[in-house]
């Protein structure tokens, strides 16, 4: 004689996005690494504008200083969930512009 049971093997969904990026503030002519973990995940920027290449963040040019948010993901995986963890800095602008008064001084 036999009898059969049914049941369910659900999967452990343990894969969760790091992003591991500095929170330290950035000048809008330098870049900033990224890195997250586990590998393998993407970039993508929420708000505050820039670009990403690679793991490389570039900040717009900017006029006040700008909160940028980056997003980490880790694709969903069969039954388990897509993941996401942010990063939040700050990106102040270069300053550089200086007055020159270059009227003549003569009578």
């Amino acid at each position: 004689t036999t009898d059969d049971v049914t049941f369910t093997v659900t999967p452990v969904c343990d894969v969760v996005a790091d992003n591991t990026t500095s929170t330290a503030s950035i000048t809008e002519n330098e870049t900033k690494t990224l890195s997250g973990a586990p590998a393998g995940g993407t970039w993508s920027i929420v708000s505050g504008g820039g670009s990403i290449s690679g793991t490389t963040y570039t900040p717009d040019d900017i006029n006040t200083d700008t909160t940028v948010v980056i997003r980490y993901t880790i694709a969903a995986d069969g039954d388990c969930a897509a993941t996401t963890d942010d990063v939040t800095f700050t990106v102040t602008p270069v300053c550089d512009v200086v007055a020159d008064n270059t009227t003549s001084t003569a009578s």
